[in-house]
């Protein structure tokens, strides 16, 4: 995989936030708020989509009943649904030609047998679509120097974080936070943060050899739990 298919995750032109709430304080409310607040605003061609098939209007958007009734295809959809949605939420995703997912949801193979098959079934269906997936159980991320806080993390909320050139990938949603929170209340700027969950697809390797390609990124901090390839890891340090 060419480390810059990640592109399409940290500089997406169009978001969709699956199970999109109008409360702010909620997990489907917050990113759509997040994004709101300072993604939208700082480019006339970004596109934010709250997807609500409760909902006409949410958080004074539009909002859509399904990714299909959209009708273009999407860079980025969050996902903040129940995980017994999940699955449906991705095929909607997939027939909706969407290019990569976040999966805030939890519930998949960190609880057990059911959890690891059903997101197998996941990967599978996100695979044949050749569409990349990131978490589940994740927190999601941010482009600092974008504006993107793709993420529920209640550090979102707070409007003085400094973009800089200190790159995070975090399997450990709590960690990213924490680092991000620290770095806030130093006056340290980041560039890009990642959480990256279960890994189903997207893995911090990939993501650290990602951000080595990127140019505003300087630094990269990585938080490992375990590590499914010790090769991948290899080559992305090289």
């Amino acid at each position: 995989k060419a480390p810059m298919s990640l592109s399409q995750l940290f500089e997406p032109r169009s978001i969709a936030v699956i199970g999109a709430s109008s409360n702010p304080e909620r997990i489907g409310g917050r990113p759509v708020a997040y994004l709101l607040r300072e993604w939208l605003p700082r480019d006339p061609g970004r596109r934010l989509y709250p997807v609500n098939p409760g909902r006409t209007v949410l958080q004074g958007q539009r909002s859509y009943r399904s990714m299909s009734e959209i009708g273009v295809p999407v860079d980025l959809a969050i996902i903040a649904v129940p995980s017994t949605s999940v699955l449906a939420a991705v095929r909607d995703c997939v027939s909706a030609r969407c290019h990569a997912a976040i999966i805030c949801s939890a519930g998949f193979a960190e609880t057990g047998e059911a959890g690891k098959a059903l997101q197998a079934q996941i990967v599978r269906l996100a695979k044949g679509a050749k569409m990349r997936l990131l978490g589940p159980n994740c927190l999601g991320l941010l482009n600092l120097h974008a504006g993107l806080f793709a993420t529920f993390a209640e550090a979102g909320r707070f409007t003085d974080h400094s973009a800089g050139s200190i790159a995070i990938a975090s399997q450990s949603g709590a960690t990213m936070s924490q680092l991000l929170m620290l770095a806030r209340g130093r006056g340290i700027g980041l560039s890009r943060i990642i959480s990256t969950g279960n890994e189903c697809d997207i893995d911090v390797a990939e993501c650290i050899a990602y951000f080595a390609t990127d140019p505003q990124t300087k630094v990269i901090l990585a938080y490992l739990e375990g590590c499914a390839s010790g090769e991948r890891l290899v080559a992305a340090l090289d």
